[in-house]
């Protein structure tokens, strides 16, 4: 897991860290569109292709900066540099219809102004917004929908 922020320097400078700073809920968490979840290992056992994309940005974008495997491994990364392209992903929460941008994927710091920008993506709660589904509603293996709990008012046929 990668957690990250904007450089100093960047038009918004500790954008994350300052909501971590004033998150009021007990158990703080870093924001979510500021987490990376990235495998290391592909299905046969290899490095996976985006952990080798992680860690060549790093070194390509921190003069002098080489990977050293070993103990205390994710340490080495604290306060590196590394690119980030974002996108659009449209989500649906508390009633409100939200524009998020979050990292798709990491590229050199060199290489940030000529990314081009990823397509809009959707979380299942906005396709589930925008199709008419009720909240919390998930498909079912059989290509039906699961339907929570006491929202038979709202259910046709009743």
């Amino acid at each position: 897991m990668c957690f990250f922020d904007f450089a100093p320097g960047d038009k918004q400078a500790g954008y994350f860290a300052e909501a971590f700073k004033n998150d009021i809920r007990p158990e703080k968490k870093w924001p979510n569109q500021a987490t990376q979840y990235i495998l290391t290992e592909d299905n046969e056992g290899n490095c996976s292709r985006s952990f080798k994309t992680f860690l060549t940005c790093v070194e390509h974008s921190n003069q002098g900066f080489t990977t050293q495997w070993g103990d205390n491994f994710g340490k080495q990364f604290k306060n590196k540099l590394v690119g980030g392209v974002f996108g659009i992903q449209m989500d649906y929460y508390e009633g409100r219809e939200l524009e998020k941008r979050v990292l798709r994927w990491f590229v050199s710091q060199d290489k940030v102004e000529e990314a081009a920008v990823p397509m809009e993506t959707e979380t299942q709660a906005y396709k589930n917004h925008i199709n008419g589904y009720p909240a919390n509603a998930t498909p079912g293996q059989d290509g039906f929908m699961n339907i929570p709990d006491d929202i038979d008012e709202e259910l046709p046929f009743n």
